[in-house]
């Protein structure tokens, strides 16, 4: 049991004692009211944050969430006040004891999943002391391994921040310096992706929550390049390519730079040679790799 565990089972703790006084019906009329609450936030925010700004921008972002913000409250009043008014209906058909237990037991069960939820967003960084804190906990293990995959919270939070008008990282950038290039033909193309397909491979680390993934490139008969970040907070890293799976263990992680080197036997491809001199422009490339979006295939 690490310092994660410890938060977790004294947070618990204090979750089952509020929901052992407000009861099971109680705590699930203040959720829902409260999660109703949040998602008419969601849809109304940037709705009405268009209405008070003319363009996207910070402005935008604060109203949407303060439309969510209040949203959630009012909610979550409306269901506290319902839920009550059901908890002393149930007193007096005497189920008070069982509504009080059950509340105890929901109360802390909603503590772990909340657990559950936040550590499969911090386990991905961007601290990689608190990554392995999190990769540790006996608690948040068993529950990974019990639930299914967590939602990605990054990506509704990208989304919605889009959505709200968040102002974009690469706007304003001065414009390219060069004319672009022409596009490679297709059979050019398939010539430079045949050669590399072979040593690419999908890295996999277990970690809280779920499984993270990436890919890599075979650097040497028995190494392979990846990214610092695909690899934070997992010691169990298993390199996939045509040939099967293989583990695998981690040499060299730079977080600096944002770069691991990991140990392995088996792989099917053979390495890739680096080009250290410098390329003309129009030289025909490939980028590949296994984004999230194409269920485990190589693009």
């Amino acid at each position: 049991m690490n310092l994660v565990d410890i938060v977790v089972v004294l947070i618990g703790v204090l979750a089952a004692v509020r929901g052992y006084r407000r009861g099971l019906l109680g705590q699930i009329f203040e959720f829902g009211g409260g999660f109703a609450g949040f998602v008419a936030g969601v849809v109304l925010g940037p709705r009405l944050a268009s209405s008070f700004t003319e363009r996207p921008g910070i402005e935008a972002v604060a109203i949407s969430l303060g439309v969510v913000f209040v949203g959630l409250s009012i909610g979550q009043v409306i269901g506290y006040m319902i839920g009550a008014r059901f908890g002393r209906i149930a007193r007096k058909a005497r189920l008070g004891a069982l509504d009080a237990g059950l509340g105890a037991v929901a109360g802390a069960a909603v503590t772990v999943i909340v657990f559950w939820l936040v550590g499969s967003l911090l386990v991905q960084g961007p601290s990689l002391a608190l990554a392995e804190a999190i990769r540790d906990s006996r608690i948040l293990s068993v529950t990974s391994r019990r639930l299914p995959d967590p939602p990605n919270l990054l990506t509704y939070l990208r989304h919605y921040l889009d959505t709200s008008g968040f102002p974009q990282v690469f706007t304003g950038l001065p414009p390219p310096t060069s004319q672009p290039v022409p596009l490679p033909s297709n059979r050019s193309a398939r010539r430079a992706t045949k050669s590399a397909r072979r040593s690419t491979v999908r890295i996999e680390a277990p970690a809280c929550g779920g499984t993270q993934l990436g890919s890599g490139w075979v650097s040497s008969p028995e190494t392979v390049v990846t990214n610092a970040h695909v690899v934070a907070g997992g010691s169990d890293v298993t390199v996939v390519d045509s040939s099967g799976d293989h583990p695998g263990v981690i040499v060299l992680f730079d977080e600096d730079t944002d770069v691991a080197v990991i140990r392995t036997q088996g792989l099917a491809g053979p390495p890739l040679r680096l080009v250290t001199a410098d390329l003309e422009r129009g030289r025909t490339g490939a980028t590949l790799g296994y984004p999230g979006t194409q269920g485990g295939r190589l693009v």
